[in-house]
Order: C-alpha cells, then sequence, then structure tokens
C-alpha cells in the first residue's frame, strides 16, 4: 500500500509511523514541515516572527505555512496513494486539506490529531476535521466532541518508537531523578517543591528541551529558582530520542508530569516505559490494560510526590521499582509501539475498503 504522511517535524513522529508502515510491507513518503517559530534555531528569530505576525494578524504565519506546504505538494503530486495520513490537521489551511482531498478522491484520508482537542491551533478546526474519511484521537476526553464533528473518528493512543527506546539494564544509575520536558508554571512548581523538599539538588537532572534559545534566568526569574541555574541541573537544549533514552537508562525514578489533566497519556509516559526505566505519573485516565500499582505508580499532587519519591528512591525499594518497570516494558513493548498504531490505522483502511466493496 502507498501511503502519504504529512505533518510537523516535531519529535520526528512522522518518521516513526512511517519506520512502522514499512516494517508492516507498506510504501510511505514522508512531507514533513516545521512550525515557523522554530524555522530558525534562534532567539532573535522568535521575538521577531512573534512581533510581525501579531502585528498582521498572523500573516506571516500563514504566508510560511502555505509556502511550506504548496512547495511539498510540489513534490508529491505525481504520486498515487491508496491513504493520506495527517499528523496535527490544525497546522494546515482548510483550502490545502481539500485540495489534497480532490487530487486523490479514492484515497482514504486520515487525520491523528496528537494533542488534545482544546490545544489545537485555530478556530477552523471543526471545518476540517469534516474533510477527513476518518479522525484518529489520542485524547479519551475528545471523544464525545469529535464524534459530533466527524462520525467517523476513534481513540489513537500515542506510542514509542522501539528504535531508539530500549532497555539497556543498566544497574549502576547515575541520577535518583530525571524530568524530560518544557517547563510549564505547574511542572516548575512541582520540580521545584520536590528537589527543595529532599534535597536532590545534586542527585536530580532536568532537560528543558522545548526552550532552546531562550536563557531560562530570563523566562523563570519571577519564580525564585535561583538553583535551576546556578546548580548544573538544567540542560537547555533539545536532545535526540537515543540521548532520551540513555538518560531514562541512567536514573532511578523518572517523573512524568503532565502539562493539564484534561489531555491524554502524552509519549514520554511510553517511552520511559519502553526504555525499561521506572516512572512516577500524575495522570489517571490510562488504558484499559494498564493497572495501576502492578504496572505504574501514580501520585496525587506535589505532596504525594515528595512522599513517593522519598520512598522509592531508596535502594531498599530497588526490587519494587524493578518489579513495576518490567511489569509496564512488557506491556507497552507488545501493545504500544508505532508498529501496534500503524496496524489500528490500516484497519480501519481495510473496513472502508470493504464498505465500498
Amino acid at each position: 500500500m502507498r501511503i502519504l504522511i504529512i505533518g510537523s517535524d516535531f519529535k520526528s513522529y512522522n518518521h516513526s509511523i512511517a519506520y512502522a508502515f514499512q516494517e508492516l510491507g507498506h510504501h510511505p513518503i514522508v512531507s514533513s514541515f516545521k512550525n515557523p517559530l522554530y524555522l530558525y534555531d534562534s532567539f532573535l528569530w522568535r521575538i521577531l516572527f512573534k512581533s510581525i505576525n501579531k502585528l498582521f494578524n498572523g500573516y506571516l504565519y500563514n504566508f510560511i505555512m502555505n509556502s511550506c506546504q504548496n512547495y511539498n505538494y510540489t513534490k508529491f503530486s505525481k504520486n498515487n496513494f491508496d491513504m493520506i495520513l495527517f499528523i496535527r490537521p490544525d497546522y494546515f489551511s482548510q483550502n490545502f486539506l481539500k485540495k489534497i482531498k480532490s487530487e486523490w478522491p479514492e484515497s482514504f484520508m486520515s487525520c491523528w490529531i496528537m494533542d488534545a482537542f482544546n490545544d489545537l491551533r485555530n478556530s477552523e478546526i471543526e471545518e476540517k476535521l469534516k474533510v477527513f474519511d476518518h479522525v484518529f484521537y489520542y485524547n479519551d476526553q475528545d471523544k464525545n466532541i469529535l464524534e459530533k464533528i466527524n462520525k467517523s473518528s476513534s481513540l489513537l493512543r500515542m506510542a514509542y518508537d522501539d528504535r531508539y527506546y530500549v532497555d539497556k539494564k543498566k544497574q549502576n544509575k547515575k541520577w535518583k531523578i530525571c524530568f524530560v520536558g518544557s517547563l510549564s508554571k505547574n511542572r516548575l512548581e512541582i520540580l521545584e517543591s520536590l528537589i527543595e523538599a529532599l534535597n536532590l539538588y545534586e542527585e536530580a537532572i532536568i532537560i528543558a528541551g522545548h526552550n532552546q534559545g531562550i536563557p531560562l534566568y530570563t523566562r523563570y526569574k519571577k519564580n525564585k529558582i535561583s538553583w535551576l541555574y546556578k546548580k548544573n541541573i538544567i540542560k537547555n537544549q533539545e536532545l535526540s530520542h537515543e540521548e532520551v533514552c540513555a538518560l531514562y537508562n541512567n536514573s532511578e525514578i523518572c517523573i512524568n508530569a503532565h502539562q493539564h489533566q484534561n489531555q491524554g497519556i502524552n509519549p514520554r509516559f511510553f517511552e520511559i516505559a519502553g526504555s525499561g526505566a521506572f516512572q512516577l505519573l500524575d495522570l489517571k485516565l490510562l488504558s484499559e490494560d494498564i493497572i495501576i500499582g502492578r504496572d505504574i505508580i501514580i501520585y496525587d499532587g506535589v505532596d504525594d510526590l515528595i512522599s513517593k519519591v522519598s520512598r522509592y528512591k531508596d535502594d531498599e525499594n530497588l526490587f519494587e521499582r524493578n518489579r513495576v518497570s518490567k511489569n509496564l516494558y512488557q506491556k507497552v513493548s507488545s501493545k504500544h509501539t508505532f508498529k501496534d498504531r500503524a496496524l489500528k490505522i490500516i484497519n480501519h483502511y481495510n473496513l472502508r475498503i470493504s464498505k465500498i466493496n
């Protein structure tokens, strides 16, 4: 089957799902683009872009996006496709979506939202979603609203790429605590409270990957967290998947704090689990096959997190950490890779074909 995958190059998820299709014997083509805000790795570019874009009511963003989409279109327009999969459809103009639909009317055109519905980037998203033959969403709480917009919608959770995230079975861990992700306000407060309460200044590592080019002391100086930049525990940089996996392999406890509670399970949950690492999770909306207490340990608020980190960081609980992380690894490695998600997408394609025939 010939498959076109179109979307942002964020974290290379396009290529992860493409690789999964390829492993299943299909022929994917990937068409990626950058978010205009990150077009250049420069703090000055971001300030300039935001200023001009705001001055002209979003014109610069739309101009760059439309230019990228039209350029990419010329690269794949001469091919035929059985399936077209959009990642994050809110990035695309409605005219572009309709153009693709009219150009390949026989293709199964679907999208994978990969974000909470309320976090999508524009007000026209409802009309855009009506263009697709099927909509895949990853947030359980979006079920009702999305099925009203497009009746052909279904849950497709995030996953992990098992080429990158593997259990290296390291015995001697360098870090007690590890966190990887953007430092939203709630995450920052949680980490600050945890590290101060347990005096983990020298034993915690935080990778604030999404803040590249923005000095942390400028962005967060109002939060009175001088230890963040005085102590060498912040690495303000993007890491490759392999580097993140090595970090998880080298940490006794990985903290997984979602930006807010009305979103689905983030990809970090599967990536930490696929690395064989132990994690403490703040979200209770889990996949039906994952059992709290046996496969994952949940924390409820800062005080509970401090209590559980204090408990599980001790070597006497090494057996318990290994037991839980091993149970979760077995679950995600058998049911939650991108290959498993590709199979579900293909099943919907086959269902549509059978109805047509």
